[in-house]
């Protein structure tokens, strides 16, 4: 996708003639040409062309800096009359005031400063990089003049997705006046505040609002990696892990309906078409029982329960209250929805607002409710039975109604079941056999539906490879805290310090917009080196260029969030010494000795995938 369908719509491409080419050529030294064929194309005059992309060489990257506005132009390969894309890469990075580098001076007497033990402040950052507008954005003041006035009186909508991620976050879904460009965000955290994906989603709305007013002539793409908030399943969505076996309880209770499109991919071996607990194509099916008097004619939903028999069906339909023996009442704290209720009906309640008070944790709420004379306290004597009306249909009813359950082995399903050596059996496994469906397959992501509602995209970049993520930003990061290391501790102690500091290394005359491009030419050699492979694969092994093996040996060691520092330390710190902040690591005094502690970097595990490319 990222190679063969938006990159001919990215500014990414540079074309010249053969003859500026041949020249160029020339020009290069022997053991620096330019390797790959390119395109060969000719213009409506007969003057034979070429194009490259623009990481091809690093002089055609020069050349296209010095002639293109974005670093390039797009592809004559690109379909007619497409709009540029313009890909968007994003990850976190926390700074600690307390991070600095892993040596240093010893006086004559071995004395040494003492170093704090602990991170002291610490900020997580999230950002935005492109090749097109480097490091974050730059948003002058009469374009944000003209962002505010379209987001005045607007809010964060259902429709849109981020309205709860709003409420959770701001406590309103008024969308607020931005003072600052979105694309770089930083939020102080520690004990229970931290950057998740409410924040993630409410970014990506205020970017898209700044880009609807300052580009609106683009497409846009956000590259985001598998981290658990970014792959966060829709809240509604269709999600087998959020389903109950049977009937009952809550899950699945805010499932989603979806559209029965056809028999492949949809329907199973045991479906029968006149049974009137079984779904038929071009229905929408849906997944939980209807109160009574709620029914949709539009939604197919099985009448009951299927497994259950007709009386039991009747006796089992509608909630009831049932007293608890006195033997088993304990008394027990009120939870958080009884005591909101019931601080909702004081002045108190009232004045801080039903919102509000979702927000606060259990020991505030009980701390607010003890203030107005309400028992915290409870011992319940009765209990609710649960009936079958406007409870999630469960996985079993789920797949009965698709025909993936055999009625006559009924007892056999299980949410997932195995045989004795451990292996999954599927065709008696509920959550396989509904998330073979087409519909649950291609379910998206709660932050792929946000950016698809913005009028964007958004992919996901594969688990384990942060080389492969956000337009090179991992390097980014890397670079910008190589940089922040060296600078002494002083410089950082104290919140007026560690902020101006912070504001100082996240500069984008420090972090430029041509840095950028050649950490996610980076990115990109990586990803060409995993197609290749990928097209190896059943082929002789001993011609690529890295054994597929050792690809997946990578897989397994560093099987964790990595950082650029990690897997690509040397070329990370190549910058930073072309930029001269590369340390004094020798020591010309004889009163002074370096201490080094090499536990810093931990397994420095350096590979090098870029020189594997392919011919574009």
């Amino acid at each position: 996708t990222y190679l063969v369908e938006l990159e001919p719509r990215c500014s990414r491409w540079i074309q010249m003639t053969l003859d500026e080419f041949n020249d160029l050529q020339a020009s290069l030294p022997d053991n620096d040409k330019i390797i790959h064929n390119g395109y060969d194309y000719e213009l409506d005059d007969g003057t034979k062309m070429k194009e490259f992309h623009v990481d091809n060489h690093e002089r055609l990257m020069e050349m296209a800096n010095e002639k293109y506005t974005f670093g390039g132009t797009m592809s004559v390969r690109a379909p007619p009359n497409s709009r540029l894309v313009v890909i968007f890469g994003q990850d976190e990075a926390i700074f600690s005031e307390n991070c600095s580098l892993p040596y240093q001076w010893v006086d004559p007497n071995g004395k040494r400063v003492m170093l704090p033990k602990s991170n002291g402040a610490s900020t997580m950052i999230s950002a935005f990089q492109s090749r097109e507008y480097g490091f974050g954005m730059e948003i002058t003041e009469v374009q944000m003049k003209e962002i505010n006035a379209q987001r005045k009186d607007k809010h964060y909508t259902a429709e849109d997705g981020a309205d709860e991620a709003a409420l959770k976050v701001n406590g309103t879904t008024a969308k607020p006046q931005l003072t600052s460009s979105p694309f770089i965000q930083q939020l102080a955290f520690g004990g229970s505040v931290y950057w998740n994906s409410d924040h993630m989603i409410l970014q990506v709305c205020d970017i898209m609002d700044c880009l609807k007013v300052i580009a609106p002539e683009h497409e846009y793409v956000f590259l985001f990696d598998h981290s658990s908030g970014h792959a966060k399943k829709r809240a509604n969505g269709l999600d087998v892990k959020n389903m109950n076996v049977d009937w009952g309880g809550s899950a699945g209770m805010d499932m989603r309906t979806t559209n029965i499109e056809e028999r492949d991919g949809y329907i199973g071996p045991y479906h029968e078409e006149n049974n009137p607990w079984m779904v038929k194509v071009g229905q929408t099916l849906g997944h939980v029982y209807p109160k009574a008097g709620e029914e949709d004619s539009n939604v197919f939903v099985p009448p009951s329960p299927f497994n259950l028999t007709a009386t039991a069906r009747e006796e089992k339909e509608f909630d009831v209250e049932v007293d608890i023996p006195i033997e088993k009442r304990k008394e027990r704290s009120k939870h958080k929805k009884e005591l909101i209720a019931e601080l909702m009906e004081t002045e108190t309640g009232r004045k801080v607002g039903i919102t509000n008070l979702w927000k606060l944790k259990l020991p505030d709420l009980q701390e607010k409710a003890r203030g107005v004379g309400i028992d915290i306290k409870i011992t319940p004597t009765t209990k609710t039975k649960a009936g079958w009306r406007g409870r999630g249909i469960g996985l079993l009813a789920a797949a009965y109604a698709r025909g993936w359950v055999d009625k006559e082995n009924l007892k056999q399903y299980q949410s997932m079941k195995y045989d004795d050596d451990g292996n999954l059996v599927k065709k008696y496994s509920l959550q396989y056999l509904l998330g073979q469906c087409k519909d649950f397959q291609d379910e998206v992501t709660q932050l792929e539906f946000v950016c698809k509602m913005q009028g964007a995209r958004a992919i996901i970049t594969p688990k384990y490879h942060a080389e492969l993520a956000g337009e090179g930003i991992e390097y980014t990061w890397g670079f910008l805290k190589s940089i922040y290391r060296r600078f002494p501790l002083a410089k950082k102690k104290g919140k007026a310090n560690f902020e101006a500091l912070l504001a100082k290394i996240l500069s984008r005359d420090n972090i430029t917009t041509n840095l950028v491009r050649k950490f996610s030419r980076r990115a990109r050699a990586y990803m060409e080196t995993y197609v290749a492979l990928d097209m190896n694969e059943d082929k002789e092994m001993k011609d690529a260029p890295i054994p597929h093996r050792k690809i997946e040996q990578l897989k397994k060691v560093m099987k964790s969030h990595r950082a650029a520092i990690d897997f690509d330390k040397s070329f990370v710190l190549s910058f930073v010494a072309k930029d001269g902040f590369e340390p004094l690591l020798s020591v010309s005094s004889d009163r002074a000795k370096f201490i080094f502690r090499t536990f810093f970097f931990g397994a420095s595990f350096v590979h090098h995938l870029h020189n594997a490319t392919m011919s574009k």
